[in-house]
């Protein structure tokens, strides 16, 4: 019994071992988001990457670049309520969105997250109020 435990437990360490270092191992990606609508339009905002906040303000069109290792989010919102604001998002990782806003939402988010080298990773883009 004590042998069977013994054997179960340096099993699942070696698994845990395996996956943590493919974690640690994994790339950065490159994000691509593209900032359309209104013409001249105020976009403002910020997004955390890997756990680093940065803010940026622009005039549509516009575009952000960054990488991202594990995961990003992104809060755009438009200064104007009446002006239309679309945010595309693509990621090297395969992560493909598009957003609009119309004058009953302030801006849109996007979030995604990625494990074990895009193994595992979803995301999310939508407007909010």
């Amino acid at each position: 019994m004590k042998t069977t435990i013994k054997v179960a437990a340096i099993g699942c360490l070696v698994v845990a071992v395996f996956f943590a270092a493919l974690h640690y191992l994994q790339k950065n990606s490159s994000v691509s988001i593209a900032l359309s609508g209104t013409p001249g339009a105020k976009v403002s905002g910020a997004y955390v990457t890997d756990g680093v906040l940065k803010t940026f303000s622009f005039r549509l069109p516009a575009s952000l670049q960054f990488d991202s290792k594990y995961e990003f989010s992104v809060k755009a919102e438009k200064e104007n309520p009446a002006e239309e604001f679309i945010l595309s998002i693509d990621t090297v990782s395969g992560f493909h969105g598009e957003s609009r806003t119309d004058s009953i939402y302030k801006g849109v988010e996007v979030h995604f997250s990625s494990f074990i080298n895009k193994l595992f990773c979803g995301g999310s883009i939508g407007p909010y109020k």
